[in-house]
C-alpha cells in the first residue's frame, strides 16, 4: 500500500517588515489569518474521509499562539503540527521560501511514496484531484494558464522526485533569490528537464486569493 502525506507548509504570522510586505505582495496578518481558518475548515471537509497523515508545519507559531478556532480544526481534524524554525528566504522570494521549509522537513517527505502539497490558504471548492490520483497514482500538476510554469499551491508528486528537486547549490538559491524566479518556473523547467512523468489536470478545484484580494479559480 502506497504511504500518501498531505503536507501543509504556512506562514501564518509573516514579518510586516519583509521586503515582500513592503512591495504589497502579502496580505495583512488579520486577513491572512482568515484566509488560513477558512481554507483548513474546507480543506478538512473534503478530505477528511481519506484518512491521510496531514501535516501543518508553520515557520511562525507555536501550537498555542495559534487562533483557538484553528487549534480546534487542526485537533478535530487529527491533523499533525509541527512549528519550523523562522524562514529567511520566503522575505525574499516565496519560492525560495517554500524550499526552505521543504529542506526544513526532508526527514519527514522520505517517510512517504507521494507528497500532496497544499497551500492551506486555498479555498478548496471540489474534490476533484485526489480521486483521480488514487485511481492512477502519479505526479499531477496543473499548468498556468496566463503564465508560464505550473501552479504550486496544490499539487501531488512522488517523494523522490521532490526530493531531487530539493538538491540545489547555495547558487542556484541565490540567483533564485536575485534574479526573483518563480517557483512556479522552477519546479516547471526541472519537470521538462529530467523528463519526469506528470499528469496534467485541467483544474484543481480551488480558489487562490491573491494578495490584491482578487480570487483566481483553478
Amino acid at each position: 500500500m502506497l504511504k500518501i502525506a498531505v503536507i501543509m507548509l504556512s506562514t501564518i504570522l509573516i514579518d510586516t517588515n519583509s521586503i515582500l510586505f513592503k512591495k504589497g505582495q502579502l496580505v495583512d496578518n488579520k486577513k491572512r489569518e482568515k484566509n488560513y481558518l477558512d481554507g483548513l475548515k474546507k480543506f478538512s471537509n473534503f478530505t477528511k474521509k481519506y484518512g491521510f497523515d496531514t501535516y501543518l508545519i508553520d515557520n511562525s507559531l507555536k501550537f498555542e499562539q495559534l487562533h483557538p478556532q484553528i487549534q480546534k480544526i487542526i485537533k478535530d481534524s487529527n491533523y499533525i503540527y509541527y512549528n519550523n524554525n523562522k524562514n529567511s528566504l520566503g522575505k525574499i522570494n516565496k519560492g525560495a521560501g517554500l524550499i526552505e521549509s521543504w529542506h526544513d522537513n526532508i526527514d519527514l517527505i522520505s517517510k512517504y511514496d507521494y507528497i500532496i502539497h497544499y497551500e492551506p490558504r486555498l479555498q478548496m471548492t471540489e474534490d476533484c484531484v485526489i480521486p483521480v490520483f488514487l485511481r492512477n497514482p502519479g505526479n499531477y500538476f496543473k499548468k498556468r494558464t496566463r503564465l508560464q510554469g505550473v501552479e504550486t499551491g496544490f499539487f501531488i508528486v512522488h517523494s523522490r522526485i521532490l526530493l531531487k528537486y530539493l538538491i540545489k547549490s547555495a547558487e542556484e538559491i541565490i540567483n533564485m533569490c536575485a534574479k526573483q524566479i518563480s517557483i512556479e518556473n522552477d519546479i516547471n523547467r526541472f519537470l521538462l528537464r529530467e523528463k519526469i512523468k506528470v499528469n496534467y489536470i485541467p483544474k484543481l478545484g480551488v480558489d487562490w486569493l491573491t494578495f490584491n484580494n482578487n480570487v483566481r479559480k483553478l
